[in-house]
């Protein structure tokens, strides 16, 4: 069994202030059983005037997160607010790591944060919660999710990478102990007696186009042919790229389906190269067939009912949706959290939050767990 502590403060101004006011919504002195770690989401002016590092300071358990565009939790919601979510148990286990700089290679430094937190388990981790860095325009998500099953073997991942813009990608961070890290990931291993679930929506099918496509030739995120043609054709043919090379300004998901059973996955279309070649925003292998789909609010509000819908009991929820479904939305920016919110009730245990990518693992045709990395996808991890 996992009790979660709720907090969430908007006082971004004043540090004691807004120290005092998580301290007294936790009431850790009384709340905290044997186990407890804690994950936070905020926004980056938090970061900045040092009230993460103060709150972490005064925790006597590990804090991970990342900043974001939005988040919410049962005590409120918006993007100038810093939420945090505390998972304490008697027969549920936590520790947490952050590794080394992943600037120049995901395996070793993974291996080694995966070892080390690990080690205080008596048995293996049923899963690892992962806040990874930013990967803007090119496959590290993909290679972290990899590199992390690899040292792990297998352990279900799920997690997010950090959402920070103004009128473009601005700073976006890892949270570990109140410091925080450009390019390291910081996790949060979990075992003991905890089942978690997993939902993820991308695109309903009805809303991909059946014209599937196949993808000749490719280099990781850079798709060079489909069909046997260029692969800059086939996106003007359907509307994602402009007759001048540039991007179409519409959200549309890529779907990357697998030959062998498993479950498909999105890709977004982010920006072309200096040889004109399209980007993704995750791996697109050749021989992988593809569809493009359509996405509108309906589509990014019904995703959510569906999940709530889907859920049955928990002792925590973690919901992450990407920052893109928010985009789509318009001026009404606020709507999925407000639904979400109201399907799950007043005092639910839960945290959302705006993510710039996503980690969940998809079912593969034998009904086994396989960790991947998402684009356009409403995620969720029921404890």
């Amino acid at each position: 069994m996992i009790r979660t502590l709720i907090a969430q403060t908007e006082e971004i101004d004043d540090l004691e202030l807004a120290v005092s006011e998580i301290l007294e919504q936790l009431d850790i002195e009384r709340n905290l059983l044997k186990n407890s770690v804690g994950i936070m989401t905020c926004y980056l002016d938090f970061i900045e005037n040092g009230i993460v590092k103060a709150i972490c300071e005064k925790l006597p358990f590990e804090v991970a997160g990342v900043n974001v565009l939005n988040s919410a939790t049962s005590k409120g919601k918006g993007p100038l607010s810093l939420s945090l979510a505390v998972l304490t148990s008697d027969d549920v286990f936590f520790s947490a790591g952050i590794s080394g700089s992943l600037a120049h290679g995901h395996e070793e430094p993974l291996k080694e944060m995966y070892e080390k937190a690990s080690a205080k388990h008596e048995a293996k981790p049923s899963l690892i919660l992962a806040f990874t860095p930013a990967a803007h325009y090119s496959t590290a998500g993909d290679y972290m999710v990899n590199a992390l099953s690899t040292a792990s073997g297998g352990v279900p991942v799920f997690g997010l990478m950090p959402s920070d813009y103004d009128v473009g990608f601005r700073s976006p961070l890892v949270i570990f102990g109140g410091e925080v890290y450009k390019d390291s990931m910081a996790v949060i291993l979990i075992s003991g007696n905890v089942n978690p679930r997993f939902t993820y929506m991308a695109v309903p099918e009805e809303k991909t186009l059946r014209r599937k496509a196949v993808v000749t030739s490719s280099q990781d995120n850079i798709i060079k042919e489909i069909n046997g043609n260029p692969a800059v054709d086939y996106l003007k043919s359907v509307g994602l790229i402009e007759d001048d090379n540039s991007i179409s300004p519409q959200v549309a998901p890529i779907v990357l389906y697998s030959d062998d059973g498993t479950d498909p996955v999105v890709r977004t279309l982010y920006a072309m190269n200096s040889e004109g070649f399209p980007l993704l925003g995750g791996v697109a292998p050749e021989g992988r067939t593809i569809g493009v789909g359509t996405l509108d609010a309906s589509d990014v509000l019904g995703m959510v009912s569906k999940t709530v819908a889907s859920l049955g009991e928990y002792d925590f929820l973690l919901v992450v949706s990407c920052v893109s479904r928010n985009f789509i939305l318009g001026g009404d920016d606020m709507a999925e959290i407000d639904l979400l919110k109201s399907g799950l009730g007043e005092n639910a245990p839960f945290m959302f939050a705006y993510a710039g990518g996503e980690l969940c693992p998809v079912r593969a045709a034998d009904g086994a767990l396989v960790n991947q990395f998402h684009n356009l996808t409403l995620i969720s991890c029921a404890l």
